[in-house]
């Protein structure tokens, strides 16, 4: 299965072509339409968020009045359980070049606030967190398909490896008991072997297990 594939579906919003993916949400469950870079690198941000328990993409539409008294409507790209606020919050998702002006994430905030009670995230991937962070969530997004522990339990894995190791010993460690290094990274993608997601992760990456 591809989890993230480009389909022939094209829309257009401000002149501008923009491309619908395919995502699959491993936390939720199920297939996400993302459009563009911005939407799908939000959606591996949300991926490995522990505080989101769960989201989805664009299937809910809201009535909201400005403080002027007209109505419009409004549809997120994203909505997520924040475990934070411990309730849906409401996600636009935008590049570093095609952000929302201050003016109009403020009159969002304040509308699904008092009109809904709800929260308004308006989320720049670049702004969020590092490239470095985001490329190792791009490499490891593919693992989360994979449950670890039913080939190595977190119990077995310490003992074997001890408290922290280098990522390649873990993996040699591994190949030792005819593991394959698919369930290494797998480790890393449900977080039970951390490392730090702003660094390269190579084979001189320390990993250590929680």
């Amino acid at each position: 299965m591809s989890e993230i594939r480009r389909v022939g579906r094209v829309k257009h919003k401000h002149s501008r072509k923009k491309y619908t993916n395919y995502f699959y949400s491993y936390k939720s469950a199920r297939h996400l339409w993302c459009e563009g870079r911005s939407e799908i690198d939000t959606a591996l941000i949300l991926e490995f968020d522990d505080a989101i328990l769960s989201y989805s993409d664009q299937n809910l539409t809201f009535e909201l009045e400005d403080p002027n008294g007209k109505l419009f409507t409004y549809t997120p790209d994203f909505v997520a359980f924040d475990l934070t606020v411990f309730d849906w919050v409401v996600i636009e998702a935008k590049t570093q070049f095609y952000q929302m002006t201050e003016e109009d994430i403020a009159l969002l905030r304040w509308c699904f606030k008092t009109q809904h009670g709800k929260t308004f995230r308006h989320i720049v991937p670049e702004n969020e967190c590092t490239e470095l962070r985001l490329k190792n969530y791009r490499t490891l997004y593919k693992y989360l398909k994979l449950c670890p522990t039913q080939v190595l339990p977190i119990v077995t894995a310490k003992i074997l490896c001890g408290d922290a190791l280098t990522f390649e010993d873990f993996r040699l460690a591994l190949s030792q008991r005819n593991i394959d290094d698919a369930f290494a990274f797998s480790y890393l993608a449900h977080r039970l072997a951390v490392f730090d997601f702003d660094l390269p992760l190579n084979d001189l990456t320390i990993v250590e297990f929680i």
